[in-house]
């Protein structure tokens, strides 16, 4: 290693096919590596003898992650005896020498001489540049070992990424009145508690609703074409609701007495009961309620035993609240070039990442991921025929990278197609003063009359 290069011994094998005698020629070859500074190996050239005695030696190529790279003289070069020059030597040939090759270079007699199986970050880059496959237990203690320092750096940091961009696909849709969909990359704005009294006692009026309020930051968007199969489900929840008799009686007293104190309570509840007292059923129905309550079970099971009736449940449909609304929109994605192709990844990796969960500097907390702006145009204005969306959550992204079920690329590997699939929720219900007034504004420059301000709505 003083002259920073080692040969390998000679290696003779047997190459057939077209061109080339039946019986085969033999072609005599050693492995050249060179060292580089660190004493790793940075080159590998093949060296061709004309005889085992390595007469002729010539230099023919640079192997180059487990490729032959011929160099000028190389392709000029006969094989062996035969009349066939290396630059037309065939597919099943070449593959043959290269794996002949790299059988020299991983073995362990090589591995030892060259001093790089003592460091697997040298080893792993020795068999990387000489297309030699490394086993995932080397692959794995490799990167700890490199990105051990960069990801402790990372954890102590822990931000999110700042911007994205903002993507077209397809790209010519950034410069036409195609209708689209924009979907907008922001950060999550939480809720306010309503505000405390002010300094000098008074207090603003009371507002029990926890809004949102604070600058919007957008991180970058996507726009595309409308997805096929837009809808949207607008739905409150309503659910059976019961008051017995007693409850009835209790929820009347309580009402009262937070209404008009303690004394009033006490007189309306003397009244209910004397009330009550006039039904000659009440004495019985106070027994079988009172005996539920002991036994702890359900009192209309002993009236409907002793008196052949139930208590009246006063049972009516009863609104519990309103419901958030889910988008769900599936794209087709076919990029017709490569620079269509790169934006097609873009996009996959703004919404894989800004829908992930962000880490706090400390790591006591878990920081919510971006949301979404969603918005329907038509050319550059809002689309008056399809729903307006609040702001959104992602709960899933999912991306199908052979939507076809064939695994078809480009040149430059990336994929012919892609689906995208998106299930938004949005992060606010809606109310009814959210939509415009019905009113109509009269237009015939489209031809269809009167126009309805603020369009579908929400």
């Amino acid at each position: 290693m003083a002259d920073n290069i080692h040969r390998s011994e000679l290696k003779s094998i047997v190459i057939t096919g077209p061109g080339i005698p039946a019986e085969g020629t033999t072609v005599h070859f050693a492995n050249k590596y060179t060292y580089d500074d660190n004493g790793g190996v940075k080159s590998i050239e093949i060296i061709k003898y004309n005889n085992e005695k390595k007469d002729g030696a010539i230099t023919i190529g640079e192997m180059k992650n487990g490729v032959l790279q011929l160099n000028e003289a190389g392709k000029k070069e006969k094989i062996g005896t035969s009349d066939i020059i290396w630059d037309d030597i065939s597919k099943n040939n070449k593959k043959y020498f290269q794996n002949e090759s790299k059988k020299i270079s991983k073995s362990e007699e090589t591995l030892e001489i060259l001093g790089v199986n003592t460091d697997k970050e040298k080893l792993n880059k020795y068999k990387k540049n000489n297309g030699i496959a490394i086993s995932e237990e080397e692959t794995n203690e490799s990167v700890n070992k490199k990105n051990k320092k960069t990801n402790l750096e990372a954890l102590k940091k822990k931000q999110f990424r700042k911007q994205y961009g903002n993507f077209f696909y397809p790209l010519g849709i950034k410069n036409n009145n195609q209708d689209r969909i924009k979907i907008t990359v922001v950060d999550f704005i939480p809720q306010n508690i309503p505000p405390e009294p002010n300094p000098d006692g008074t207090r603003d009026p009371i507002n029990f609703e926890l809004g949102r309020s604070g600058e919007k930051v957008i991180r970058g968007s996507a726009t595309l074409p409308i997805p096929n199969g837009v809808s949207d489900q607008n739905k409150v929840d309503f659910s059976d609701g019961t008051l017995n008799p007693a409850q009835v009686a209790g929820a009347q007293v309580a009402l009262n007495a937070l209404l008009g104190g303690i004394g009033p309570g006490g007189q309306a509840l003397g009244e209910t009961i004397t009330e009550a007292l006039k039904d000659p059923n009440t004495p019985r129905t106070i027994a079988n309620l009172l005996t539920s309550f002991a036994l702890n079970i359900n009192p209309n099971q002993l009236v409907a035993r002793t008196a052949g009736g139930v208590f009246n449940n006063n049972l009516a449909l009863l609104f519990k609240g309103p419901t958030l609304r889910p988008f769900n929109f599936n794209f087709n994605v076919s990029p017709r070039d490569q620079r269509e192709s790169i934006e097609v990844q873009k996009i996959i990796r703004m919404f894989k990442q800004s829908s992930a969960v962000q880490r706090t500097e400390s790591g006591l907390f878990l920081g919510s991921p971006h949301v979404y702006d969603i918005e329907f145009l038509s050319g550059s204005s809002s689309h008056d025929f399809l729903p307006k969306i609040k702001t959104c959550a992602l709960q899933v992204f999912a991306v199908d990278y052979m939507p076809n079920n064939t695994y078809m690329t480009y040149e430059n590997s990336s994929m012919v197609s892609y689906s995208f699939q998106f299930q938004f929720k949005e992060l606010d219900p809606i109310f009814n003063d959210d939509y415009e007034d019905d009113d109509f504004e009269f237009s015939n420059e489209d031809g269809f009359g009167n126009k309805l301000i603020g369009g579908i709505g929400f």
